[in-house]
């Protein structure tokens, strides 16, 4: 079965097997959870949180935003007497899995207020007022942090402030520490057993976990509380995608998208699924649409020319990936697969490798597949190279090792050789890389599948 691709999907290496739109950017991989021996301060992050993406990040991965301003998140506000904190945090149409706050996005520390903020948050560290000790130690927090520390504070005024424990449940999410974040989700359902979006926001977490049949009751119970709740019918559709139920996740997928006809994610999930299944020309639709809506983003390009490419439209495929190389100059995988589109639509793109060659370091993986192309390293120096790169699994190093030598034997009209390698590739069961579906591909069109 072709690996599905996530929208956190990169060309530098991001490419998890589950389309989950969560993070998943432009190639981002999806945000991990949180050991659960991770350190037990209630507003401790993962050591991580405020690095930049990882190079497998969106796209299939995919440049990290800048980091935001801080007048452009959610400060504390010292109200004293204030009850009920009304405060939600959200994302602008953004590759959320969550009411409020993006899973596994680069971009995910920065947040956008809704409602009154003059709300009873406040940054409450018992250390004075305006300008003293309390003021730099905020300073030196980031967004995440502030946000979460804010919330805790509220909770601690009132441990049952449901507000406070659902959106700091959400950003714990967004930090990749799903258990804190199903704790905090859980404790407002003690509350508040009625609220959709907070088992919506559950199920998702429970989903990044594993937890599959958790997830799908918390699902469920959104929908059976509000049949118009589009997360929860999104992220009823991932649960299935998860579990290589295309069809399943295709008719949820429907039903959040025939309540919002323009929900991008839905589109991007939907179009992924029916990629899955090799409905191309379905997928390609989807992709249509959402590179409509956001032209400027590398996601879009990035899927709708892997379905061309693994459709054998060439040409098609090679204008997306130059498309994409304009988008992310520095992404290896970009400039590799636009050199393969091309040479496989007969375009002259010899130069244009060489140029790309000059400007990067191709030491670094997976520099060694550009100057495979170019003839100044063998297909055995590769696989070489692959057996100890460090910066990937060797499963993963020889899936991608295995694809490109493949393309480089096609292009030269030794299939046999070539045949070898994409079967190669398949024997990594690293369905989750676009190499691993796009060998099935050319396997098929070989004959040998």
């Amino acid at each position: 079965m072709i690996g599905v691709i996530a929208a956190a999907y990169s060309l530098q290496g991001d490419k998890p097997s589950n389309f989950l739109v969560s993070e998943l950017s432009e190639d981002s991989e999806p945000t991990k959870s949180q050991p659960e021996d991770a350190e037990a301060d209630p507003v401790a992050l993962s050591s991580d949180e405020a690095a930049t993406p990882p190079e497998k990040a969106l796209p299939e991965g995919e440049g990290a935003p800048s980091e935001p301003a801080v007048s452009d998140l959610i400060e504390p506000v010292a109200q004293p007497d204030a009850s009920e904190p009304i405060v939600t945090l959200t994302m602008t149409d953004a590759p959320a899995l969550i009411d409020g706050v993006v899973i596994g996005d680069p971009s995910a520390d920065i947040f956008t207020p809704t409602g009154d903020v003059n709300s009873s948050i406040q940054l409450d560290l018992g250390l004075g007022g305006a300008g003293n000790k309390q003021d730099r130690l905020t300073s030196m927090l980031t967004p995440r942090e502030r946000i979460i520390r804010n919330f805790t504070a509220a909770l601690r005024r009132n441990p049952n402030n449901v507000m406070a424990l659902t959106n700091r449940g959400n950003a714990y999410a967004s930090a990749g520490q799903q258990q804190r974040a199903i704790e905090d989700y859980s404790t407002a359902l003690e509350l508040n057993r009625d609220d959709a979006k907070v088992y919506a926001n559950r199920c998702n977490a429970y989903n990044i976990l594993g937890e599959y049949e958790k997830a799908l009751a918390d699902c469920d119970k959104a929908v059976e509380l509000d049949p118009t709740h589009t997360l929860a019918f999104l992220n009823r559709g991932n649960i299935y995608s998860a579990l290589y139920e295309s069809e399943r996740a295709i008719e949820n997928y429907n039903q959040a998208l025939a309540l919002n006809s323009n929900f991008s994610n839905a589109l991007k999930s939907r179009g992924a699924a029916y990629y899955n299944l090799r409905q191309y020309d379905a997928a390609i639709a989807d992709f249509d649409k959402v590179i409509e809506m956001h032209p400027e983003e590398v996601w879009g390009y990035r899927f709708r020319a892997q379905a061309f490419f693994d459709d054998g439209k060439w040409d098609a495929a090679w204008q997306d990936f130059i498309r994409l190389s304009d988008l992310d100059p520095d992404n290896y995988f970009s400039v590799i697969w636009r050199y393969i589109a091309g040479a496989r639509a007969g375009e002259k793109v010899r130069d244009q490798l060489s140029k790309d060659a000059k400007r990067l370091d191709l030491s670094r993986w997976p520099g060694p597949m550009i100057e495979l192309f170019l003839k100044d390293r063998s297909p055995n120096g590769v696989l070489e190279v692959a057996q100890t790169n460090t910066a990937q699994t060797l499963d993963e190093s020889l899936c991608e090792a295995n694809f490109y030598i493949g393309q480089y034997h096609l292009l030269r009209g030794n299939t046999i050789v070539a045949t070898e390698h994409f079967m190669e590739t398949l024997t990594t069961k690293i369905t989750s890389f676009k190499e691993y579906a796009a060998a099935e591909a050319e396997l098929r069109r070989l004959g040998a599948l």
